[in-house]
């Protein structure tokens, strides 16, 4: 729907007016990357799979005829670092995003000089400010001044985000990735000339975050492109049983997953079946699971969305285990504290960031990564009782965490 000035500045009076002559109205959808990973990963437990946290893929095993059948992975959680195990498979598929070409590159038996690689590594930052200091009920979509790349500010958990850029990230390590001074000036000037007497600077920013985007490389026209005019496709490929996935969106991630069916039919006896896109409707995605625990009726409506969305199969589980005031929403979040003491409980939580990060976002939310007084004693004690942490481990966690949080989820030293 298109809105002509006028119209549009009524619902928007926070818009700046110079030169601005409409907007079009479209819908989109929203979501929490963690908890769909963490849903996904439960109804794929609950069909027999294994899920192994922190359990990394070394180096690939190969039969004589230079076929993969397996892989060697290393337990990086394990206190003995060298302890790994061989694990044998008709078929290997690798689903490692960004670094999906290192072993796409044994498997090939390939070295990097030799490697024509497939992945483009683009980095994504973005900026999180309080509601209060920027104002969204929708989300904006714009085209920043310099560059005229497509940027967004939109409302999420309780707060509103900027993001977010898109550049080159090499070289691939093992480490985090983190915002840098430059993207923060770059969305910080896209969005004042946005918005009508927002003047947001460092000082308005809760946290940041940055992620590395698997883009497949056009190589077709031998002209290098920017990341931004990349396809987001997703591409599979067969290297001597080893299946590679990288690319794509979310949004797509069911087809993606059929396509890695298909190339897998190649080696294994698959039934037809299997790799068919039915035509399903949204409920049928996941399995939709009516909550019989008495606790849930006296929640609120949002709130029994948000956690059977999240939740599925195990929200009966997270409402039994729910202390009576762990219904309760921590302080100015929309997370109750249930939802951090299940994860602790059942969600392979190894360190204090995969608490805070990875399976809640409070560490995003709140100020100082949550690590404030009166939030940071609760989730000591949820941690203590759930993971049996003891005080020097408590310290441990913190000391860790706050290091992370700092170095790769705040603003960069100036």
């Amino acid at each position: 729907k298109y809105f002509k000035k006028d119209a549009f500045l009524r619902l928007n009076p926070n818009i700046k007016q110079d030169k601005f002559l409409g907007a079009s109205q479209f819908s989109d959808a929203i979501t929490d990357d963690s908890r769909l990973v963490m849903r996904v990963l439960d109804e794929a437990i609950h069909d027999g799979a294994h899920a192994i946290n922190y359990l990394k893929a070394e180096s690939l095993i190969t039969n004589e005829q230079g076929l993969v059948v397996g892989a060697t992975l290393k337990d990086t959680a394990s206190k003995d670092k060298d302890q790994t195990y061989k694990v044998h498979a008709k078929v290997v598929v690798s689903a490692t995003g960004a670094w999906a070409d290192t072993l796409r590159m044994q498997a090939r038996e390939q070295t990097e000089q030799s490697f024509n690689k497939q992945i483009r590594p683009s980095r994504g930052s973005h900026l999180v400010v309080s509601q209060e200091r920027l104002p969204t009920s929708q989300a904006y979509t714009f085209l920043h001044p310099a560059d005229k790349r497509a940027v967004f500010v939109f409302p999420w958990e309780n707060r509103t985000v900027l993001g977010t850029t898109d550049l080159d990230h090499p070289p691939l390590n093992d480490e985090e990735v983190g915002i840098t001074n430059e993207e923060v000036d770059y969305l910080l000037d896209a969005t004042n000339s946005l918005f009508n007497e927002t003047d947001l600077n460092r000082k308005d920013i809760i946290s940041t975050w940055a992620g590395v985007r698997p883009l497949i490389a056009d190589s077709g026209n031998g002209k290098r492109v920017s990341p931004s005019k990349e396809k987001r496709d997703h591409s599979v490929w067969l290297d001597n049983n080893l299946v590679t996935v990288s690319g794509g969106k979310l949004t797509t991630f069911r087809l993606i997953a059929l396509d890695v069916l298909k190339k897998c039919q190649k080696v294994l006896a698959l039934d037809d079946s299997a790799t068919q896109n039915q035509a399903i409707n949204g409920d049928q995605v996941f399995r939709k699971v009516a909550p019989i625990h008495p606790k849930f009726a006296t929640l609120p409506s949002d709130l029994q969305q948000r956690l059977q969305g999240f939740y599925g199969r195990k929200l009966d589980t997270l409402l039994e285990l729910a202390h009576e005031e762990d219904l309760a929403y921590v302080p100015d979040s929309n997370t109750i504290w249930a939802e951090i003491r299940f994860a602790a409980c059942f969600e392979q939580v190894i360190h204090l960031d995969d608490l805070l990060l990875r399976r809640t976002r409070v560490g995003l939310i709140l100020p100082h990564g949550a690590m404030t007084p009166l939030i940071s004693t609760r989730i000591k004690q949820i941690c203590q009782q759930e993971l049996g942490w003891n005080e020097q481990k408590w310290q441990q966690e913190v000391a860790r965490y706050s290091e992370l949080w700092q170095r790769y989820y705040h603003l960069p030293a100036a």
